[in-house]
């Protein structure tokens, strides 16, 4: 008699379906498939519907349904399940399994789920077992799967290069890719751009690519071309020009959208271009105010000094916006002229709930990595029609707590709900201009 050899959380994992199917009086979402064990030599009973298999991992890293169906062994779920309950886990591993499951449940279509035909006590190699035996393709998100597959089963995998976090809202094609106006529809969202480079144009060296087609992006059903020589003018920071194609991006991005966000390091020139624009739009008339949103918090590592003195804005101004606008502007009298004559307004995020930012106003949320999806979700939504929103932040280096971290990073998630609509643009920007030591010690 054939025994399962199927891990005890499994086996539990069984049972409960069992039960849940005699409660129901019906199926379960799983196959009826007799299980096998891992030492098994019988050929595979169980007919995919589909040839590429995804492993957790991989199912995890997706953000949304698949175009095409795709299968996944009932492990799987019963991993997914183990992850979301279980609290050895991160809360990014916890959100992605949670999502994970809503999104196989909620498109049948999309995801076949088969019964495992073998088992053995490691899941990846249960997965990796069944989807060779399918003759299947295997996707993962990980390379010791990888590794398993290519040494233990001579079965090579493919890595899954959808991940919310590699969205910079642009994509880089290189010239010899042929790309067409279709496919350009095709894989690009609504007001992403796509840069074309030529690593044999003449000028390369050392592999370095020059940009061929200095920026294009999706608007509706057409190709949009940016302005040649952008430039914000404003008497407080002078005129401000693109120091390379991301921030010609980001200028565009600005102008156009009703809402941007700037991601990247320190020193790549996020705060600069908002508040260039900011000033820009406050001399010519077209706002009257400008909010900055701050979540003012110590930096990662730092002791907490205790409350400091003063009124609201003088507390404020002793934080990091304070010192960034200080600086930007040449000295904080300058700022607290504007907070006077009330052109500016500092806010910290637990100061806004009630708030509304009306039209002809403009909204900064700077230091945005420090927020969690709740504090984005009530930041966002003071915002009335005809007001512009700038968002920075530094998902990388910067989020200062980690009650921020992964999934629950608020500019994160934000970014997931809003790319590809109208309203919305995105540039993560590569290149610090702001010294050279400051480029050196990014790698740290």
């Amino acid at each position: 008699m054939r025994v399962s050899t199927a891990p005890a959380w499994m086996r539990k994992f069984e049972d409960d379906m069992n039960k849940a199917k005699e409660k129901l009086g019906g199926s379960t979402m799983l196959d009826e498939t007799k299980l096998y064990s891992f030492e098994s030599d019988e050929p595979y009973l169980t007919v995919y519907k589909t040839d590429k298999v995804y492993d957790t991992n991989a199912v995890m890293a997706l953000t949304k349904a698949p175009d095409d169906p795709i299968t996944i062994i009932d492990i799987t779920i019963a991993e997914l399940k183990k992850i979301k309950d279980s609290r050895q886990y991160t809360d990014d591993a916890k959100y992605k399994a949670r999502r994970a499951i809503k999104m196989i449940y909620e498109n049948p279509d999309k995801f076949e789920v088969i019964r495992a035909d073998f088992w053995d006590k490691d899941a990846d190699l249960t997965i990796i077992r069944n989807a060779k035996n399918a003759g299947a393709e295997l996707i993962t998100n990980d390379r010791s799967c990888g590794i398993y597959a290519r040494h233990l089963y001579d079965m090579e995998t493919t890595m899954l290069t959808e991940d919310v976090n590699s969205y910079k809202g642009y994509k880089v094609y290189t010239k010899s890719d042929g790309v067409t106006n279709d496919i350009l529809m095709e894989e690009l969202l609504e007001n992403q751009y796509y840069l074309i480079t030529d690593p044999d144009a003449p000028g390369s060296e050392d592999g370095d690519e020059i940009v061929f087609d200095m920026g294009v992006k999706r608007c509706g059903e057409l190709m949009s071309l940016m302005k040649y020589n952008p430039v914000f003018e404003s008497y407080y920071l002078n005129d401000t020009f693109p120091y390379d194609v991301l921030q010609k991006m980001a200028f565009d991005s600005i102008e156009n959208n009703q809402i941007t966000f700037l991601k990247g390091p320190a020193g790549t020139g996020k705060t600069l271009i908002a508040l260039a624009y900011a000033m820009q739009e406050l001399q010519k008339g077209r706002i009257g105010k400008i909010f900055f949103f701050t979540n003012p918090l110590n930096a990662k590592d730092t002791p907490d000094i205790g409350a400091l003195p003063g009124s609201k804005d003088e507390k404020l101004l002793d934080t990091s916006i304070g010192n960034m606008l200080g600086t930007k502007f040449g000295s904080k009298e300058v700022v607290w002229g504007m907070i006077d004559k009330e052109t500016i307004e500092i806010l910290p995020l637990n100061f806004i709930r009630g708030l509304s930012i009306p039209e002809g106003s403009l909204l900064i949320f700077d230091e945005a990595q420090n927020a969690s999806i709740p504090l984005m979700k009530l930041a966002l939504q003071r915002v009335e029609e005809g007001c512009k929103v700038i968002v920075m932040g530094d998902l990388d280096a910067q989020v200062d707590r980690t009650a921020f971290t992964g999934g629950q990073n608020g500019m994160r998630r934000a970014s997931e709900v809003l790319r590809g609509h109208d309203i919305y643009g995105e540039v993560e920007f590569a290149y610090i201009h702001r010294s050279k030591l400051a480029e050196l010690v990014n790698v740290m």
